[in-house]
């Protein structure tokens, strides 16, 4: 008070303009650094879940390609209608491998992560299938390769089907995870934004009503005090 007391009036106006500006100006920088936070939050939500569902269906429509082309394979009644059909696999096996990629980057869990190291595992497995299948084929043993792929290549390819279907709804879970986190941020924000402003308001308000007070005192002592 005293230091109010002993401070002319024009510097006691600026000042507390000045801290009320300063207060302002701190809340603002609060809330964006708190909405900043949100839309990062955001920004990972869309890489890690929503983007890798594109490279997840891809993968898995290139599977039921490869399959397709399997079945044409071993019923195939010409070589050139065979090497077209192997031509399409291995571009597919290179899409599969892109997509399988980008996933795997996406990942935010060690359960995740298990999951994926498991569909690798089944991947590798019915493409050592496909490969001899193809191999009997084109040797000449049709009949062999068609019972290998009804018998055992069924079996491989329907866990490789059970693979991605786990990697789909491990990443639905990974995204429904982001979700919540980011809805939480999002409501912890708001609530500090606020806080902060109502802060920034009572202290502005207290700021000028004891700025108020030292300036009516002052004037009451001493009307010449403005000049």
């Amino acid at each position: 008070m005293n230091l109010l007391k002993n401070t002319r009036l024009q510097t006691k106006l600026i000042t507390g303009f000045v801290l009320s500006s300063l207060v302002t100006l701190a809340v603002g920088v609060f809330a964006v650094i708190e909405l900043h936070k949100v839309n990062e939050a955001d920004t990972v939500l869309y890489e890690r879940a929503t983007v890798p569902m594109k490279d997840l269906l891809r993968l898995s429509v290139g599977f039921q390609r490869i399959r397709v082309n399997m079945q044409g394979i071993v019923g195939a009644s010409t070589e050139t209608e065979v090497q077209q059909r192997i031509a399409q696999i291995e571009r597919l096996r290179k899409e599969i491998d892109e997509s399988s990629t980008a996933v795997e980057k996406t990942l935010i869990s060690d359960e995740a992560k298990r999951i994926v190291e498991e569909y690798k595992v089944h991947r590798a497995a019915f493409r050592q299938m496909t490969d001899k299948v193809i191999k009997l084929k084109t040797s000449g043993d049709s009949q062999r390769a068609e019972d290998f792929l009804d018998g055992e290549g069924q079996t491989l390819a329907n866990q490789y089907q059970d693979a991605i279907n786990r990697l789909v709804k491990s990443k639905e879970e990974q995204g429904h995870i982001l979700a919540e986190k980011n809805n939480n941020l999002a409501s912890f924000s708001t609530k500090m934004i606020f806080l902060a402003i109502a802060l920034g308001f009572f202290f502005s308000v207290g700021m000028g009503i004891l700025l108020t007070r030292a300036v009516m005192k002052q004037l009451g002592e001493d009307p010449g005090y403005l000049a």
